[in-house]
């Protein structure tokens, strides 16, 4: 099976969210500003604060004028480096509970497209929690992509026993009876679907 496509480096100020990997001496591991990326780096920018804390403050109206002329000057500085915006910050709605049956209607196939997004929403589940693979897995998991037969599904079958055919993409996993393999599979690839960043919209329970 192949590996998820390399990690962006990106964060989001002002709502927007900006492709910062052109510069990993800064953003990339080990970097001054790494803790920024793939959080709303907006209050810490415009503060100059370095609490994890701080990071993905939503209420910015406690800005005072010239902290709001600072944060605007971060985001003229990334246009001018020429990073690209990947998109608009979409607040992810709290966790809730799944069936199958339920899972299967957000599929990327929608006809509607909810507020925020770019395309209806893709969901698939690992080791009972379910991604929003639609930002930022669209290489991956789009129809004709490697993944796409995963997309509205509970994925654990195929992750656990690394097989794609059609039997384990509709199975149901026995969480008891997982070999110890099995079982690292499946945690190495809940952990790597994390990594990702990947919103995390539910969790499934059982029918």
């Amino acid at each position: 099976m192949p590996d998820p496509a390399p990690t962006l480096l990106c964060l989001c100020m002002q709502g927007y969210v900006f492709d910062v990997s052109s510069d990993p001496g800064v953003y990339g591991e080990g970097g001054r500003y790494h803790f920024l990326t793939r959080h709303d780096a907006s209050y810490c920018l415009a503060t100059g604060s370095c609490d994890a804390a701080d990071l993905d403050r939503e209420d910015l109206s406690c800005l005072t004028p010239q902290q709001q002329r600072t944060l605007s000057g971060w985001v003229e500085m990334l246009q001018a480096k020429g990073c690209a915006v990947l998109g608009r910050l979409v607040r992810t709605p709290p966790p809730k509970p799944f069936q199958r049956h339920e899972l299967r209607h957000f599929n990327g196939r929608q006809s509607q497209v909810p507020a925020g997004y770019a395309i209806p929403p893709m969901y698939m589940a690992c080791n009972g929690v379910v991604f929003d693979v639609s930002f930022g897995g669209l290489d991956m998991y789009d129809v004709g992509c490697p993944y796409a037969c995963l997309v509205g599904n509970d994925a654990s079958c195929v992750l656990a026993r690394m097989s794609m055919t059609q039997a384990d993409i509709d199975g149901t996993l026995d969480m008891a009876n997982l070999s110890e393999k099995e079982q690292r599979n499946l945690t190495a690839w809940e952990a790597k679907l994390r990594q990702k960043g990947y919103p995390v919209v539910g969790y499934m329970r059982a029918e």
